[in-house]
C-alpha cells in the first residue's frame, strides 16, 4: 500500500476484521490517531438512521464519541 511506503501504518476494516466486529472496531479505532472515513450516500444514511446495531452507526458514533481525529473523505 502507498501508505505503507511512505511509513504510515494503516488499519482497514475490510481486511483485518476479525471474530467480534464489534470489538475489532473498537481496537482499530482506539489504536489510530486520525481515522479516515470514506462517506457515500449510503454511509450517510445508515449513520442518519440512529440504528445503532448498523455497523456504520456505530463506527462514526464511536469515532465521534471517543472524540478521535478524522479525516471525511466524501465520494459521489
Amino acid at each position: 500500500m502507498a501508505l505503507e511506503k511512505l511509513g504510515v501504518t494503516s488499519w482497514f476494516d475490510e481486511e483485518q476484521m476479525r471474530g467480534n466486529i464489534y470489538q475489532a472496531m473498537q481496537n482499530g479505532i482506539e489504536n489510530s490517531t486520525a481515522v479516515v472515513i470514506f462517506i457515500t450516500e449510503n454511509y450517510a444514511k445508515k449513520v442518519n438512521s440512529g440504528l445503532r446495531t448498523d455497523n456504520c452507526f456505530f463506527e462514526f458514533d464511536y469515532i465521534f464519541n471517543r472524540q478521535k481525529h478524522f479525516i471525511a473523505v466524501v465520494l459521489k
